[in-house]
């Protein structure tokens, strides 16, 4: 048999009876003693602790039923308030909560009146920025302005016809003010800012509410100054003005580089002001003027003027100098204390003053340092007679300011009148002049003394000395000095120097690429002889189309910049000569047109480095377009013989199209005389024709 385990022993009657009496002493303990509060419900759900990107949140947790919450900032203002109710939960929304590193406390008034704390829920707080004009609208040249968390970093986004660009800007100043230049085209665009701060952490905040802002960067044409006129006399100092300009731009008058007066151009297209001149003697006044989008024009044609005092000086009242500090004239504008727009030249501190050509603020308190926080300022005028420097390496020329784009040049007309400049050209300039040298030429050069006697010149072959390069690239940049003096474009200031210089490396980029490399590229695929030359009579024309822009005062002006010409040497098959040649005009052509695009995406400038880009793609641009009228004339070494002598239609066509975009970007300018110019190219047109005439037929019939 299996021997089973041993049953544990049950208690006895008497220990029975012990743990009855105990169970019953203790459910009647139960009955007699008070039930104790439940513990408080209360807490955060939302928001989690961690970083907000926004300002104003939603707050909501957890309550006991028939409890009022109350919520604070720990140290600050209470943010949320909840009445009893018999909700377990609460919730508040659209709380305001300062930026910065915060900490929330709860408080809930439970039913006894009793109160229990809760939290507390730590948050890392920082909103969007403030940007001017947010769910409006907002005209602009590509400024933007707002406030934030002061030292904050601060991103602009715009979203328009070419989709979603985020731009980086400048830090806020100590007290919240910032301001971002965004380089985009003319347009509409969704604008919105977001900020990040180091002291909060790493996280960028939301964006902000969207500002549609119209971005105007065309700049306006110049002004005029109809009345008074150049030599004018005057015999008192208070002179009065009127001229011509953009309706609803600013207009600003300066005597002698100073202004002296401001006001408002009308919508007829009219302003008038009153200046008063400084002494007496001559005066030089000019104009300019910025549009509703702060774009400056360049400016105005020089007036000179001279306030004649009569003998004894009894009928002209003295003009005393104003003292520092003073208001200027009548009707001339003050600087804001943050102004939201660029002081005019002459009349605030200098727009180049700042680090790397910071344009500077005008002015404001604590804006020194803010490398973006200006909107590019106005040319200063050239001659300014202020004892102060009023420009620096990195303060704007103006050259190339009046090139206008594709889409300025449909506004302004110039379509309609390019065809007209390129038929012009074609029958008054260059098929008279193939007329000439194919028929009167020949015969003027045998009737003319030869100083040489029977010796002939010599045909140029590889083995006649050519100019060094080092010596052709000295000669491009004395043109360009040259060039860029003649057309009126230099004044005794530093930025002048580097606009020269700008001048320069532009025309050493077309001689280069233009020419020398389709140069290199044609000597080692046909394996024949090329040299490239600097042509003293290219360098005349290109002075001559220099002086011809300053007299008739052309902007933008006409600019020869391809001031050597490349040529085969020695026998060679005509296809490598028309090779070369038209490699040498699709070379030129790529240029000017790459530079015109620069010069877009690079305008308005500001700073050294950006100016002197945008000047030297504007000569890129001005000088590769003008050359090409020069190189396609079917005479001499230039291209275009080359390709006349293949076919007629082709070097017609290719004409054409070059004389049409040049007169377009030239008759898109301020005020482009084309009855003037037009009468010039018909009197050299009659001139060539008229001897031509009388060598090849009328001075045979007399002989």
């Amino acid at each position: 048999m299996r021997a089973h385990p041993p049953r544990p022993a049950r208690p006895g009657g008497a220990a029975r009876a012990l743990v009855i009496a105990l169970a019953a002493i203790a459910g009647l303990a139960t009955i007699a003693l008070p039930a104790a509060p439940a513990a408080a419900a209360a807490s955060f759900t939302e928001p989690s602790s961690g970083f907000i990107g926004d300002d104003r949140v939603t707050i909501s947790g957890t309550k006991d039923a028939g409890s009022a919450v109350r919520v604070v900032v720990v140290g600050g203002p209470v943010v949320c308030t909840v009445s009893s109710d018999a909700a377990t939960t609460w919730s508040c929304e659209g709380v305001d909560l300062p930026d910065g590193v915060i900490e929330l406390a709860g408080l809930e008034t439970l039913e006894d009146g009793t109160t229990e704390e809760f939290g507390s829920l730590p948050l890392r707080v920082l909103g969007p920025p403030r940007i001017e004009g947010a769910g409006g609208t907002l005209l602009t040249a590509g400024r933007f302005t707002g406030t934030a968390s002061p030292g904050a970093a601060i991103e602009v986004r715009t979203v328009g016809p070419r989709g979603s660009t985020v731009h980086g800007c400048p830090a806020a100043l100590p007290d919240g003010y910032w301001s971002c230049i965004v380089t985009v085209p003319s347009g509409e665009y969704r604008t919105t800012a977001r900020q990040s701060l180091p002291s909060i952490g790493p996280e960028r905040s939301t964006w902000s509410a969207s500002t549609l802002a119209t971005v105007d960067r065309d700049v306006p044409a110049a002004p005029t100054i109809d009345f008074p006129r150049t030599g004018t006399r005057t015999a008192t100092a208070v002179l009065r003005a009127a001229g011509t300009g953009e309706p609803g731009a600013t207009l600003q008058l300066y005597v002698d580089g100073e202004l002296v007066c401001g006001t408002t151009v009308d919508r007829g297209e009219q302003w008038e002001c009153e200046a008063r001149l400084p002494a007496p003697g001559e005066r030089e006044l000019r104009a300019l003027q910025r549009d509703p989008a702060g774009n400056f024009s360049s400016a105005s044609a020089r007036v000179r003027v001279e306030w004649a005092v009569p003998d004894g000086g009894a009928s002209a009242p003295p003009v005393e100098e104003p003292a520092p500090g003073a208001t200027p004239a009548p009707g001339a504008t003050d600087a804001p204390a943050r102004p939201t727009e660029p002081a005019p030249p002459s009349a605030a501190p200098d727009p180049g003053g700042g680090p790397d050509g910071d344009p500077g603020n005008g002015g404001a308190p604590g804006e020194g340092s803010d490398a973006g926080a200006e909107a590019p300022p106005a040319p200063p005028l050239p001659g300014s007679s202020s004892d102060e420097p009023s420009s620096n390496w990195g303060t704007p020329t103006g050259f190339g300011g009046t090139l206008p784009t594709a889409a300025q040049i449909v506004e302004r007309g110039g379509l309609a009148i390019a065809p007209l400049v390129a038929i012009g050209y074609l029958a008054l300039i260059a098929v008279p002049l193939r007329w000439f040298a194919t028929r009167a030429a020949p015969r003027i050069r045998l009737a003319m003394p030869r100083l040489t006697g029977r010796n002939r010149g010599t045909v140029l072959s590889e083995d006649d000395p050519v100019v060094s390069p080092a010596l052709t690239a000295v000669g491009v940049f004395a043109g360009a000095a040259v060039v860029a003096a003649v057309g009126g474009g230099l004044d005794l200031e530093v930025r002048y120097l580097r606009l020269t210089a700008a001048i320069g490396l532009g025309l050493l980029v077309l001689a280069a690429v233009g020419v020398r490399l389709p140069a290199g590229v044609v000597r080692r695929a046909a394996r024949v002889p090329v040299v490239t030359r600097l042509l003293p009579g290219i360098l005349a024309l290109a002075i001559a189309a220099a002086l011809l822009s300053r007299v008739a005062e052309l902007r933008p002006a006409i600019l020869i910049g391809v001031l050597v010409t490349a040529s085969v040497v020695g026998a060679a098959r005509f296809r490598v000569r028309v090779g070369l040649a038209v490699a040498q005009l699709v070379a030129v052509a790529a240029l000017a047109l790459a530079g015109w695009a620069v010069h877009d995406l690079l305008t308005p400038s500001t700073g050294f480095w950006v100016s002197f880009a945008a000047e030297t793609a504007a000569t890129v641009a001005l000088g590769g377009l003008g050359s090409l009228l020069l190189m396609l004339l079917p005479v001499g070494s230039f291209p275009g013989r080359a390709v006349f002598q293949i076919s007629r239609a082709t070097w017609a066509v290719a004409s054409l199209a070059v004389a049409t975009v040049t007169g377009a970007i030239l008759a898109s300018g301020a005020s482009f005389p084309i009855i003037g110019l037009g009468l010039a190219a018909a009197g050299i047109g009659a001139v060539l024709v008229g001897v031509t005439l009388w060598v090849r037929w009328v001075e045979p019939a007399l002989a």
